[in-house]
């Protein structure tokens, strides 16, 4: 995986170059280098401890990585562009750990289970609403190891992403449904029903919504007997930290309820502005 960058042209026209003298010549291409318009660059920082090849089934998983063009983000069809983008908070940052409970249950068994959740959120980037992580289950039954997986979100920030999924089997009616799970969406409510909450400033509210849709498992196999085929409905306090979310997968239980709180584990994983997996 190379950086891309663009090559400066250090030349000149043929009249001005073939008079200088060698010296003079490179003081002169020094100086128009200078002068030039820096190249945006897409930057990219490997942090220590977090290996981007997951492991499954015993062979190399390598993530592929996109880039975006800092100049031109990507909208949602529709979307408002001049929305502000949700605000920046200090513990919704690559390597930040979170510790909870999903509570479970199945349609053919009414009786719910509690496993322990961890979460690492590997990669985010608030510009184009993108962030992903790994979530670990530590107490599944009839699984001898933890379960892993990787996960990508999405962040409704009304530019990149709306309310409104418009896939993974989810209606419009699922959503509102859901999302008014959570007590501080019912504020945005109203707005949300009219357009999706493409108009609505996120820029200074104190929770951040995202989805949460996992990939694949990354230390089992697909017939470990755990289903990946749903996404999470989440929602961020800013102020604590802390996540709540809700699983909808039209196949499971409605409504089995993530709760997480932030932990102080040590930071590991990626970095980058510019850069999202696919």
């Amino acid at each position: 995986m190379n950086r891309r960058r663009n090559e400066l042209d250090l030349g000149s026209g043929p009249e001005i170059v073939g008079s200088l003298l060698p010296i003079e010549l490179l003081a002169y291409r020094l100086a128009r280098k200078a002068s030039e318009p820096k190249s945006t660059h897409t930057h990219l920082r490997l942090d220590r401890g977090f290996n981007p090849l997951l492991r499954r089934k015993g062979r190399r998983r390598k993530m592929p990585v996109r880039v975006v063009e800092s100049s031109t983000p990507s909208q949602v069809s529709g979307a408002n562009s001049g929305n502000t983008l949700p605000q920046a908070c200090s513990l919704l940052t690559v390597g930040q750990t979170f510790s909870g409970t999903q509570n479970v249950s199945s349609l053919q068994n009414e009786k719910d289970e509690a496993w322990r959740v961890n979460v690492c959120i590997q990669g985010c980037d608030l510009d184009h609403g993108y962030l992903c992580g790994t979530m670990e289950a530590l107490n599944v039954p009839m699984a001898d190891t933890p379960v892993v997986t990787f996960w990508e979100g999405e962040i409704v920030d009304g530019k990149n992403y709306t309310f409104f999924t418009g896939k993974w089997e989810a209606m419009p009616e699922d959503d509102i449904r859901h999302w008014t799970k959570f007590p501080s969406f019912l504020p945005l409510l109203s707005r949300v029903e009219a357009d999706g909450g493409k108009t609505l400033d996120l820029s200074n509210y104190q929770y951040i919504f995202m989805r949460w849709k996992e990939q694949y498992f990354v230390n089992v196999g697909e017939d470990c007997g755990l289903t990946i085929a749903g996404f999470y409905y989440v929602c961020f306090s800013c102020i604590d930290g802390s996540i709540s979310g809700f699983y909808y997968d039209p196949k499971s239980s409605p409504f089995q309820k993530l709760e997480l709180k932030a932990t102080n584990g040590e930071r590991s994983g990626y970095s980058f502005s510019t850069y999202e997996f696919q």
